[in-house]
């Protein structure tokens, strides 16, 4: 993770709330990780409902193969389920 310089620090305490909520808004929809991070930080959301929710991610993507080249499925499946479970490790 990078570093945060004090040049930086100093500018996020001079911009205004709705600034800042602007950015964190722009933020969590663009990255999952941070949507859940801070889901879990506000109370909206405990450690346990997310693992819920990646085991039925999970679950989904490993029935819901199928098709004409299955083992292609199975490897694409299983690449996502892989990414699901790095995504909630951390």
């Amino acid at each position: 993770m990078p570093t945060v310089s004090t040049g930086f620090k100093k500018a996020v305490k001079q911009l205004s709330d709705k600034e800042k909520e602007t950015i964190i808004l722009k933020a969590a929809r663009r990255d999952a990780e941070l949507y859940d991070m801070l889901s879990i930080e506000l109370g909206e959301l405990t450690p346990e409902e997310l693992y819920d929710q990646t085991v039925e991610t999970i679950h989904e993507l490993m029935i819901g193969t199928t098709g004409r080249y299955l083992g292609r499925a199975l490897t694409k499946s299983l690449r996502k389920s892989a990414k699901e479970i790095a995504r909630f490790k951390r």
